[in-house]
């Protein structure tokens, strides 16, 4: 069944595990390679998007996935332009 209800009917959503996975904050922890803490404090800095679910947090490992790329560009960006800067003075 590719379309289900949720609670009362009100809400439709593709039923794609893929796009709803959610990680708990020690598996996305694990996954950046720091501790839960450093998470936590990412989380309540903003820097990180997560919510909570019953009283844990939980964040979209698709959005995970887009804030690690993000990252990952911005810094390949600044390392080429921190290049570029120092052969042009050498």
């Amino acid at each position: 069944m590719a379309i289900a209800r949720s609670w009362r009917g009100v809400l439709r959503m593709n039923e794609d595990h893929a796009e709803l996975r959610l990680l708990a904050l020690a598996e996305a922890a694990a996954i950046l390679q720091i501790s839960k803490r450093t998470l936590l404090r990412m989380i309540q800095g903003g820097e990180v998007c997560a919510f909570k679910v019953g009283g844990q947090w939980r964040m979209r490992e698709s959005h995970l996935r887009k804030w690690v790329e993000q990252k990952e560009s911005a810094t390949s960006v600044s390392t080429v332009r921190s290049k570029e800067t120092s052969q042009e003075r050498g």
